[in-house]
């Protein structure tokens, strides 16, 4: 097992477990001369390259509060402090732990833009039509409102990106990509025209064939699926909080869809969505399995479970009042760290 817990020093061959309060007090490695060949010998400092797929949590959609912002934030993505692809200055991400081992590490989204969506009719800022804004996104091809029958749209962007990247050598560097899909899968399950694509038969298939595609078109490369989280959950953390219903608010929604009507509407839809989430995790561990019973020295799946303990958590400070739905700027720096203490790489 090679383990990248960033927040725990690395554990390699001969060298201990070393606890620290910050990336910036772990050891240096020494530095290797040529670039491993075997996906099992992949250390921090060897990935070139971070990568996203998935929804609105990787594009950290709505992340600060209503009032606070000069445009209205149901509108923006901060996706320069997303939690598995930010790399503005300062910002506590994953991109941010991986420069610590790897200096010149490409692809972390920057900034702040207008919101792509994507609705029944595809995927843009207008449905359709600029779905990027490849300047400030770089290689975070998530799309806010993404369903897992949308990955195809956004690998078609990351390959492309990939490719293009100045300093990055496609066939030999090594990549992470993370891919983080299933919170609007669940929300889409009680109607509509995307619930049958919304199934956790159907999640999987279209998860599988993603991840398969990745692994035919983009050399060397680790893939990082998250677990999917209970949106429920919220439910029972927001029901009736006066903080989740700003003034503002109400005018703003009319500029949005509504963002999970599965979520609000009964305790037998938030059934239906609960059972859904256990499909899910349970396809994603098939595909983990699947690939660890069938090894390629250049690839590799990693599972990360969705371990957020969000009802334990002051509500205020997690969750942004927009909706009461997406992570706060500190919320997205709870997640990077979460993520980066439990990312293994089992093979």
């Amino acid at each position: 097992m090679l383990l990248l817990a960033l927040c725990y020093l690395f554990t390699f061959p001969g060298i201990r477990a070393l606890r620290v309060a910050s990336i910036d007090e772990c050891p240096a490695l020494t530095p290797r001369i040529d670039r491993p060949t075997n996906v099992n010998d992949v250390r921090p400092d060897d990935i070139k390259a971070i990568a996203g797929l998935g929804d609105s949590y990787m594009t950290a959609a709505r992340m600060y509060r209503a009032n606070t912002r000069l445009l209205p934030p149901p509108l923006m993505q901060y996706e320069g402090s997303s939690f598995a692809m930010g790399g503005d200055e300062g910002a506590t991400t994953l991109p941010k732990f991986f420069e610590k081992y790897s200096p010149d590490i490409k692809g972390a989204s920057l900034g702040e833009r207008l919101s792509s969506h994507c609705e029944d009719s595809g995927c843009g800022i207008v449905p359709g039509i600029l779905p990027y804004v490849p300047s400030l996104d770089n290689l975070n091809a998530a799309i806010n409102g993404a369903i897992s029958a949308n990955l195809n749209t956004e690998l078609d962007y990351l390959i492309s990106r990939l490719r293009e990247t100045p300093g990055l050598d496609f066939t030999n560097d090594w990549k992470l990509i993370t891919v983080n899909i299933g919170g609007n899968d669940q929300c889409a399950l009680c109607g509509g025209d995307r619930a049958e694509d919304s199934t956790p038969e159907r999640y999987g298939a279209n998860l599988q064939a993603i991840i398969e595609r990745i692994h035919q078109n983009v050399p060397r490369v680790i893939v990082n699926i998250m677990g999917v989280m209970r949106v429920s959950l919220i439910y029972e953390l927001t029901k009736d909080q006066p903080y989740c219903h700003p003034i503002t608010i109400d005018i703003t929604k009319l500029l949005l869809p509504n963002i999970c009507s599965c979520f609000v509407g009964g305790d037998a839809n938030r059934t239906v969505m609960d059972n859904a989430v256990t499909g899910y995790n349970q396809k994603i561990m098939e595909i983990y399995e699947f690939y660890k019973a069938n090894p390629d020295p250049n690839f590799g799946v990693v599972y990360t479970p969705a371990n957020l303990d969000i009802l334990n958590y002051p509500l205020e400070v997690v969750l942004s009042n927009v909706d009461c739905i997406h992570p706060t700027l500190v919320g997205h720096q709870w997640l990077a760290k979460v993520i980066k203490k439990s990312l293994h790489l089992a093979y």
